[in-house]
C-alpha cells in the first residue's frame, strides 16, 4: 500500500478515537511570516495543495495577498533555514481583479506551477503560471476560459514527468457546476486538451472535483463529489494522457452523504481515494486498468472497537468485556461536567439564533422607515417612490440569498429595470449593490431639487443601518462555534455513553439498555439542538423563517406606496 495511504489511515484512526499517544517533543526549526503591507488579510488556501517542498529542503508557498484595492497572488520560496529566496506576485488583469491562488506543484527540475482563479465578478477563468525554480521569473502565464464563458475556478493541479500540468476545477453556469479538467504543455502552457464531466443528470446539480493525480504514463485521475440519486457520491475519473478521453469513470454511493477529500496514485497506476462516507471515513483502492474496486475500508465509530464486525452488521463482543465495571461515582462527576458543557453549548447557540432574529427585526423596521420617509419627501414623483420601494423590498430578498449562498432572484426584481438588476446581481456583494442603487436614486432626486442634502442624509441613514444589519448577520454566519470545542464535546459524549453501561449494570441489571438509551437520547438531543440552531439563517425547519419575513416586508412596503 502507498505510504500516503498508510499515513492517512493511521491519522484517521487516531483522530476518530480522540486519543493522543505520548509524542516526542518537537523542535521548531523556523517560522516565516509574510505581511503584504495592508490591513486586510493575506492568506494561503487551506490544505496541503498550497505548499510543497523540493529534495533540497526548499519550501514553496502560494496564496492571496491584499494590495489595498483587491486581491493578488503571492508565491514565495523559502530556503531550508526559512530565509526568503524569492517572492513573486501576480496582479491579475487590472483594478477590481477577483481571484486567488489555490494550488501549487513542482516538476522534476524544481520549477513551480501555481494555479488559481482570475477574472472579474461572476466570469472567472483558470489561470496557471510556471515559475523558474532559481529566481521565480515567469516562464509562462496562461489563462483559460471554458467554452461556456462561465465561472471557472480551479481546485487542484498535478504535474507529470515531462512537466505538463493538469488542472481540475469547476465550470459553473447558474446554480450548476461540473468537473472541468485541462492539460497544458510544459513548454508554453498551451491547452492540449480539456474534458468536462456533467454528472449523471447531464449537467444538473453541483459536481465539484477536489483532487487530481497523474500516473507514470501521464494519465490523469480526478476525484470529487457528484450528485447521485439522493445524496452526493464519490466520483473518480481516469483520463487518457494523449487526448483526455475517459478511460473509466466510477462512482461510490455509500448510502449517505459521501464526499471525497483526497486522491493518490501508486507506481502501478492504482488510485486511492479517501473521504467522508456519512459519519465514517472511507478509503477505496481502484484498479488502474478498469477502475474496479480492489478494496474499500471504512473507519467506523468507537462502538465497533468493542468487538469484531462481520458482513451483515453482526458484532461479536469478546468475553473479557463482560466483566468490566466502571465506578458509578466517576460517571456522576463526568456527567455533571458534560451537563454544564451542554448547557453552555446550547445557550451559546441560542444567543446566535436570537441575535439573528433581532437583526432581521431591525431590517424589517428600517425598510419601513426608509419607504415611509421616501413616500412623503418624494411624493411629487410616484414612479421614483415605487422604484425605491421595490429596491428596498429587494434588499431583504438579496440579504436572505447572501446568508444562504444563493443567487436566485426574487419575483420582485421582474418589476425593476432589467439592466439595473443585471448590474446589481453581477456584483460580488449583491445587498451592498442594492443599497448603492437606492442611494443613487435618492441622490438623483436631490439633484433634481426634490429634496435637500439634510433630508437626503435622513433617508440615507436608513440605508446605512440596513448595511449594518446585514454585516452583523454575516458575522454570525461566518463565525461558527469553535471546531475544537464541538469536537471535544462530541467525543466526550461518545466516550461517556460508551462506558455508561459498565457503570449502570450493577444497579440496573437487565434495565441497563433502557437507562442507557434514555440518557443518550437526552444528552445527544441537547447537543443536537445546539448544532441545529447555531446557524439561524439556513433552510432547516428550526431556522429563522426568512422567506416569510421577506414576504411580509414586501407586502407591508407595497401597502405603504400602492
Amino acid at each position: 500500500m502507498d505510504t500516503w495511504v498508510r499515513r492517512t489511515l493511521a491519522v484517521s484512526v487516531v483522530a476518530g478515537l480522540g486519543l493522543a499517544a505520548p509524542a516526542r517533543a518537537q523542535v521548531v526549526a523556523w517560522t516565516a511570516r509574510y505581511n503584504g503591507g495592508f490591513q486586510d488579510a493575506d492568506s494561503s488556501p487551506a490544505g496541503k495543495r498550497s505548499i510543497a517542498m523540493d529534495l533540497t529542503g526548499n519550501v514553496y508557498v502560494t496564496g492571496s495577498a491584499d494590495n489595498g484595492n483587491d486581491s493578488d497572488w503571492r508565491t514565495i520560496k523559502y530556503g531550508p533555514d526559512g530565509s526568503v529566496i524569492w517572492s513573486v506576485p501576480y496582479y491579475g488583469p487590472g483594478f477590481g481583479f477577483y481571484g486567488g491562488a489555490v494550488a501549487l506543484a513542482l516538476d522534476a527540475e524544481g520549477h513551480v506551477y501555481v494555479t488559481g482563479t482570475s477574472g472579474y465578478g461572476a466570469t472567472t477563468d483558470f489561470w496557471t503560471i510556471k515559475y523558474l525554480a532559481s529566481d521565480g521569473s515567469v516562464i509562462w502565464s496562461v489563462g483559460h476560459d471554458s467554452p461556456w464563458h462561465a465561472h471557472d475556478a480551479p481546485r487542484a493541479l498535478a504535474v507529470d514527468g515531462a512537466g505538463n500540468v493538469y488542472v481540475t476545477g469547476i465550470t459553473q453556469t447558474g446554480g450548476d457546476s461540473d468537473f472541468y479538467t485541462v492539460k497544458q504543455a510544459a513548454s508554453d502552457g498551451r491547452v492540449l486538451w480539456a474534458a468536462r464531466y456533467t454528472g449523471t443528470s447531464g449537467g444538473g446539480g453541483a459536481d465539484e472535483p477536489v483532487a487530481i493525480a497523474v500516473d507514470a504514463a501521464g494519465d490523469a485521475y480526478v476525484t470529487g463529489k457528484s450528485r447521485g440519486v439522493l445524496n452526493d457520491d464519490f466520483r473518480t475519473i481516469k483520463y487518457a494522457s494523449s487526448n483526455g478521453s475517459v478511460l473509466w469513470s466510477v462512482a461510490f454511493d455509500g448510502g449517505a452523504y459521501d464526499v471525497p477529500v483526497d486522491l493518490a496514485v501508486d507506481s502501478a497506476g492504482n488510485a486511492y481515494v479517501t473521504g467522508r462516507n456519512g459519519g465514517d471515513m472511507r478509503t477505496i483502492k481502484y484498479a488502474s486498468g478498469s477502475g474496479a474496486v480492489l478494496w474499500s475500508v471504512a473507519i467506523t465509530t468507537l462502538f465497533h472497537l468493542a468487538g469484531f464486525q462481520f458482513p451483515g452488521g453482526v458484532v461479536l463482543v469478546p468475553a473479557t468485556f463482560k466483566n468490566i465495571v466502571v465506578p458509578e461515582t466517576a460517571h456522576v462527576l463526568v456527567g455533571a461536567a458534560l451537563a454544564l458543557l451542554l448547557v453552555f453549548r446550547t445557550n451559546s447557540s441560542y444567543d446566535r439564533f436570537w441575535e439573528g432574529r433581532k437583526l432581521w427585526g431591525g431590517i424589517v423596521n428600517e425598510t419601513r422607515n426608509l419607504v415611509r420617509s421616501a413616500s412623503v419627501l418624494l411624493a411629487d414623483d410616484p414612479l421614483l417612490v415605487r422604484e425605491l420601494m421595490l429596491w428596498t423590498s429587494g434588499f431583504a430578498w438579496t440579504a436572505m440569498g447572501r446568508l444562504r449562498n444563493s443567487t436566485d432572484r426574487a419575483a420582485i426584481f421582474k418589476e425593476l429595470p432589467p439592466d439595473a438588476v443585471d448590474r446589481v446581481f453581477a456584483a460580488d456583494h449583491v445587498p451592498l449593490a442594492v443599497c448603492r442603487r437606492i442611494t443613487f436614486l435618492i441622490e438623483q432626486a436631490r439633484l433634481r431639487g426634490m429634496i435637500d442634502s439634510y433630508r437626503l442624509g435622513i433617508i440615507d441613514q436608513n440605508v446605512q443601518l440596513l448595511m449594518d444589519y446585514i454585516g452583523a448577520c454575516e458575522r454570525i454566519r461566518s463565525t461558527p462555534m469553535p471546531y475544537a470545542y464541538a469536537v471535544h464535546l462530541r467525543r466526550a459524549l461518545i466516550f461517556y455513553c460508551f462506558t455508561l453501561p459498565f457503570a449502570l449494570i450493577p444497579r440496573f441489571g437487565w434495565d441497563t439498555p433502557l437507562a442507557v438509551l434514555l440518557t443518550c437520547y437526552i444528552f445527544f438531543g441537547i447537543e443536537e439542538i445546539g448544532v441545529e440552531i447555531e446557524d439561524p439563517f439556513g433552510e432547516d425547519e428550526n431556522d429563522l423563517p426568512l422567506e416569510s419575513i421577506c414576504a411580509a416586508i414586501e407586502a407591508t412596503l407595497r401597502d405603504v406606496v400602492e
